[in-house]
């Protein structure tokens, strides 16, 4: 009632709008957002919003999301390699027919 701010889901309101629109584009399926998701993923940025992203993309296409996924992970300075990384290792382990997949050379 007072305007006071009670939840904010990242440091800057840009990246709470993006990283709500991102959920928002899993939750409606919207499989053509996929490319996007996992760009902005790639991107330079808050590590919560390219996580959030690539979740995303995940959900939406499978081949896509891993495309990306891998990227992360080999990219020694970013602080998302780790975690990335960890999830890659996780879903071959589960999931190994991932490991034929690669990004579409365009």
């Amino acid at each position: 009632a007072d305007g006071a701010l009670v939840h904010q889901a990242a440091g800057s309101p840009r990246d709470s709008r993006l990283e709500l629109t991102a959920a928002l584009l899993g939750r409606m399926g919207r499989t053509d957002a996929a490319p996007l998701l996992g760009a902005m993923a790639e991107e330079t940025g808050s590590a919560s919003l390219r996580w959030q992203a690539l979740r995303e993309c995940l959900a939406l296409d499978s081949a896509a999301g891993f495309a990306a996924l891998t990227t992360l992970a080999r990219r020694s300075d970013d602080p998302l390699a780790a975690p990335a990384g960890a999830l890659r290792a996780q879903l071959l382990e589960t999931y190994p027919q991932l490991a034929g997949v690669a990004r579409c050379p365009v």
